[in-house]
């Protein structure tokens, strides 16, 4: 082989081990300590909007599971031709609790979702319930589709209604989303999250309405 193919593979040689060797090393104490700075940085402004989205998650999962009963009712009420009343007490701080019975008979639904108030501080600990204002109850899922519940008045004749639940974080409402499960009379249901109140708007509407 000639003197320079043989010289030209020594130095390979050498770089190749001198690489090597380098890569043995891994990271300097420098190259360690900017790592976990980056990392340091990158969490400090992560987490608190993780946190901040889970909260709000979860004050979305209990508008949902309500959403999603009485929507199961208002089914349940048009597929079997009877009228199906959903009994909802607020509690606000401490939640709420619903359950469903056929009307008038006062007898048990079968197969019916319900939350009681243990149930409710279990998923949903530190998340509030509230009714907005004007709403009474039982909701009543008529066969037609239409909501109504009692007259607000006394009276015994059952009016269309329209309202709402709104769900919030009972430690900082101005920090986390309010969410709201509104119903109207038709028998539309929607989901959304409320608006800010202002000087302009002092009652509920969706941010998105």
């Amino acid at each position: 082989m000639p003197t320079a193919t043989r010289g030209r593979a020594s130095a390979f040689r050498l770089l190749r081990m001198r690489d090597l060797r380098r890569r043995g090393r891994g990271f300097t104490l420098v190259e360690l300590m900017v790592v976990i700075a980056l990392i340091a940085i990158v969490t400090a402004v992560a987490v608190p909007d993780l946190s901040t989205w889970f909260v709000n998650a979860h004050i979305r999962d209990a508008a949902g599971v309500f959403q999603e009963n009485l929507q199961w009712g208002r089914a349940y009420a048009l597929k079997t031709d009877q009228q199906v009343d959903m009994n909802v007490t607020t509690l606000g701080a401490a939640g709420c609790t619903w359950s469903f019975t056929l009307s008038p008979s006062g007898g048990n639904v079968v197969g019916a979702p319900s939350m009681t108030a243990l149930l409710y501080k279990k998923r949903f600990r530190g998340i509030s319930c509230s009714a907005g204002t004007g709403a009474t109850f039982p909701l009543m899922l008529m066969p037609d589709g239409t909501v109504m519940a009692p007259s607000p008045n006394g009276g015994t004749t059952p009016v269309i209604t329209n309202g709402y639940l709104s769900f919030a974080d009972v430690s900082d409402t101005a920090k986390f989303a309010t969410w709201l499960v509104k119903y109207y009379g038709a028998g539309e249901l929607r989901s959304c999250m409320m608006a800010p109140l202002g000087a302009q708007q002092a009652t509920a509407v969706c941010a998105n309405q």
